[in-house]
Parts: C-alpha cells; sequence; structure tokens
C-alpha cells in the first residue's frame, strides 16, 4: 500500500530590510548666499574637520555680529547640521526652523529639517518639507527619493513608488532608488519585477548587501530555494556580520527549503544532509523531522521515518500530514489498526484532506 507524500514546509524567514536616507542633510553644505562672510566660512570649515564645538561656537559668533540675513540663515542651518550629527534631533529642527525664517525659499533648509523630521520619526512633517524643496526643485533626486521614502513610511505606497521612479529616472547611479522599488513590489507580492529591480541596484552598486539579502528572500518566496541562499552567501561574503543574511542563511527553514529542492531532484543524500542541518540549528524543528522522515520513507527505512513522523507529530500536533504519512508507514509494515488510526486523526484535523481520504478507503476496502 502506497500514498503520495506530500511536502510541508514554512517560508524563509523574511526579512526586508528599509533603505536609509541617502545622505544626511548634514553631510552637505550649501552656500545660501553667504560664502563671502569669512566667519561663517571657518565655522564650515570645523565642522568639515569633525571640530563641531569650535564651529558652533563659530557660527552663533555669526548670528550674534553679523548684519547680513543671508549669513545668519547659513549660521543657524550649519547649526542645524551640527545638532543633527550630534543626535540633538529637536535643537537641529529649532535651528532649521530660524534658517528657513529669515530665507523662507531656501530649499536645503526645508530638506534638512525634513531629514530632521524624517529622524523624529514624524513623517507627515518630513513629507511636508520634502515636497515643498520638490516644488523649489525637481530636478533634484535626493529630494525626490527622501519624499518617496516619507510616503512609504505613511502607506502611501503607490505615490512613493511614483517618487522612487522619479528619482531612478533623475539620478541613473541611485541603487537606493531601485532597491526601494524592489522593497514595494516585494510587499505587493510581484516577485518577479522586485527581482529586476534588486538585480539593478546590485548591478549599480556590487556591495549592496541588503538588496543581496531581500533578493534571497524574494527567491526564497519564489521557491528558489538554492538561488535564495546564494544571495545571502553573497551578502555576508561582502559583510560577515550582517546578521540579517546570516539568520536567513542559517536559519532551520532555509536549510529545510533547500533539502525540500535536493528532493525534488532526487538527490536524497543531500536532501537528507539539509534536514539534519536544520535540526543541528533547532532539534525541535517540526517540518525538519516530517521532511527527513519523506527521505526515510522513500529509501524504504520504515522504522526510521515512523520515528521522524512521530517527532513532527509531538511539536506540531496540527499539521495533519505526518499523521498520514505515518499511517501509510504502518501500513506498508502490515500495521492496519495503527495506520487506520493514523488517517482519522489526520482527518479529524482535516476532513477535505484527499491523501488521507483516499488512504483511509483504500485501507477498509475488501
Amino acid at each position: 500500500m502506497s500514498s503520495k507524500n506530500s511536502f510541508h514546509s514554512r517560508r524563509l524567514f523574511a526579512s526586508l530590510a528599509l533603505a536609509l536616507l541617502l545622505a544626511p542633510g548634514s553631510a552637505r553644505a550649501s552656500d545660501n548666499g553667504s560664502g563671502d562672510d569669512p566667519l561663517l566660512r571657518q565655522a564650515r570649515s570645523a565642522c568639515q574637520a569633525g571640530q563641531l564645538d569650535e564651529a558652533a561656537s563659530l557660527a552663533r559668533r555669526v548670528i550674534s555680529v553679523s548684519s547680513s540675513p543671508s549669513a545668519v540663515s547659513g549660521a543657524y542651518l550649519l547649526l542645524g547640521r551640527i545638532e543633527h550629527r550630534r543626535g540633538s534631533l529637536d535643537r537641529a529642527a529649532s535651528a532649521y526652523r530660524k534658517a528657513l525664517e529669515i530665507s523662507p525659499r531656501d530649499e536645503q533648509a526645508m530638506f534638512d529639517l525634513g531629514v530632521a523630521l524624517f529622524d523624529k520619526k514624524d513623517y507627515q512633517g518630513a513629507a511636508d518639507c520634502f515636497q515643498k524643496a520638490v516644488r523649489r526643485k525637481a530636478s533634484n533626486a535626493e529630494y525626490q527619493f527622501n519624499l518617496a521614502l516619507s510616503l512609504e513610511r505613511l502607506g502611501r505606497k503607490s505615490e512613493a513608488m511614483s517618487g522612487f521612479e522619479k528619482a531612478a529616472r533623475l539620478d541613473a547611479t541611485s541603487a537606493a532608488a531601485h532597491f526601494s522599488l524592489g522593497r514595494i513590489h516585494q510587499t505587493n507580492g510581484e516577485l518577479e519585477k522586485a527581482c529586476e529591480e534588486y538585480q539593478t541596484a546590485i548591478a549599480i552598486d556590487p556591495n549592496f548587501v541588503d538588496a543581496y539579502n531581500n533578493l534571497g528572500v524574494a527567491y526564497g518566496d519564489m521557491g528558489k530555494y538554492p538561488e535564495s541562499v546564494a544571495e545571502f552567501q553573497k551578502a555576508l561574503k561582502i559583510d560577515p556580520g550582517y546578521s540579517i543574511a546570516r539568520k536567513n542563511l542559517g536559519y532551520a527553514q532555509a536549510h529545510t527549503s533547500l533539502g525540500i529542492s535536493y528532493f525534488g531532484r532526487g538527490d536524497l543524500d543531500k536532501a537528507s544532509g539539509e534536514f539534519k542541518k536544520a535540526l543541528d540549528i533547532d532539534p525541535d524543528y517540526a517540518d525538519a523531522h516530517y521532511n527527513l522522515g519523506l527521505v526515510y520513507h522513500k529509501r524504504g527505512l520504515m522504522t526510521e521515518a515512523m520515528e521522524e513522523y512521530q517527532k513532527s507529530i509531538d511539536l506540531d500536533p496540527r499539521n495533519p500530514r505526518p499523521y498520514n504519512n505515518l499511517g501509510v508507514a504502518y501500513a506498508a509494515a502490515g500495521r492496519k489498526e495503527d495506520a487506520r488510526a493514523q488517517y482519522k486523526k489526520a482527518l479529524e484535523l482535516d476532513p477535505a484532506f484527499a491523501e488521507a481520504v483516499k488512504n483511509l478507503a483504500i485501507l477498509n476496502s475488501p
């Protein structure tokens, strides 16, 4: 007596890394029409050299002594960036707002305020700022990207996708824009499109570890387990300490999924090896016991198969499949009453489980 042995496996552990801002506002300095103020130039030089205390002191002197509105505005902008780098987001936002009070049309100050609000998790405030910056300069890819990122955090995925597409068109080297498009496609279940975007991001930036990780997750969701594992390995080759990819690669489910792939190809040795690796990581992983039981069953090792099916049942008693397959193993060993009991347990859990219905009918036939 035989039955079709069915697989049961959960998805890979999927962790979608979110893109960060392309660059913090403090990473750039704009002139703001105040380039002729020697004290402000000195303050900016000190900031670029990492001498933040001196830079802040010089910026405050500009504010107190300068009669040039553009110089004072530039000093407040610099103070905002200094406080931003220090992690004082409220002070940074306050300084950016003072710069805007003096120079309301300064899109750089508006953008930097948006970055500070984003970091404070005020995504609506950030989106408003980035939108104003975009209106001032729609050709700026960074403005478009950060607006899209804020809209995504607000759940406005359609608008966010449009923004990322604009950023990608404006800046052909923006791996982050393609990565973000891939992330939205992936959350929408559009896995082929997600893979294309991740691959584009990797082609632009071959060291983009988040893109390798998410590509691996997408491949796993598509059932392409060997390809999935390969992408996690690429991420770890670039950054051995990248914990998300390491968890995805080393997690018991990944080995179980790879084992299923080998089983489907008929390579029982490799399949068995992967299921055992999964159990080395998590000895209580029910799916790995179940699938290892399939390997033993396929090889005719019924005692070993029964043991693995029973372990799977003990660890996950709500799954009907190991009951069915344990019944098949009992029937093959001539233990009809034990087989009947297992089929009935499978059907108690899932009355529409076709394989158990068929196996019970065969067992009850004359």
